[in-house]
């Protein structure tokens, strides 16, 4: 999940936050909190943890990943 996009909806607070995690990359590596996160996806509640990043340069704020799409239909094109 993007950081500034955390920030602007408060879910950077320090009871939100999890833990810490060291995740390392070709860059080098960096170390991003993990937070609770809840969403709705096609009218379901899905519960769920985030790692929070600089997507900046990325197209979308947010990755959903297979953990959560589990029981979801999901065409590709």
């Amino acid at each position: 999940m993007d950081r500034d996009f955390a920030e602007k909806n408060g879910l950077l607070q320090e009871n939100n936050i999890l833990w810490k995690k060291v995740f390392r990359n070709s860059i080098g590596s960096e170390e991003r909190p993990v937070i609770n996160f809840s969403f709705y996806l096609a009218g379901t509640k899905i519960n769920t943890v985030a790692s929070i990043s600089n997507r900046k340069s990325m197209k979308k704020i947010c990755i959903i990943g297979r953990r959560d799409l589990g029981g979801f239909l999901i065409k590709t094109s």
